[in-house]
């Protein structure tokens, strides 16, 4: 999103929406596709043999690799109803992509799905994310100082409160 910041990684406030992302996307299977693609094996009797569960709980930083995985993939795989048969989330496997195109934008993440729906690629590069870095204390400090000889001109006395845009 224009004007937002951009996260490397998977920071908190999209971490819990994409472990519940991994685990509907996992609910009619794929399981062993994602885990031979990440080369990890689920110990099924301490599990539960809840693969989706598993994989939606490993370490944050490697929630990315399992979403990347599931859309390599071809998933990904969404669960039915038991009642009813149908397909769960509204239109199942497109419904899901859609949301974790939104899900990556929505929270910042420098990360987005590419155009064939087959895995992740950077939204920015990795050159332009570490200057943006580099230059927000720079501009964030010249800010200030522009603010206090706002207000000094205005005959306002006292430090004023820049705070950064995010």
């Amino acid at each position: 999103m224009p004007g937002r910041p951009v996260h490397e990684g998977v920071p908190p406030h999209i971490e819990g929406p994409l472990r519940r992302w991994i685990y509907r996307a996992l609910e009619r299977g794929g399981v062993d596709a994602v885990t031979l693609r990440l080369r990890i094996t689920i110990d099924c009797q301490s599990t539960g043999r809840d693969g989706a569960g598993y994989l939606a709980s490993l370490q944050a930083n490697e929630l990315l690799d399992v979403v990347q995985a599931i859309l390599h993939a071809g998933g990904p795989f969404p669960g039915r109803d038991p009642y009813t048969g149908k397909l769960r989330y509204g239109g199942g496997r497109a419904q899901l992509q859609l949301d974790i195109g939104y899900l990556l934008d929505i929270g910042g993440s420098a990360y987005q799905v590419n155009d064939d729906v087959t895995g992740l690629e950077r939204r920015v590069d990795e050159t332009t994310t570490a200057q943006v870095a580099a230059a927000a204390p720079q501009h964030l400090g010249k800010a200030k100082r522009l603010a206090r000889r706002s207000a000094s001109a205005l005959g306002r006395v006292g430090e004023v409160a820049v705070e950064p845009l995010e």
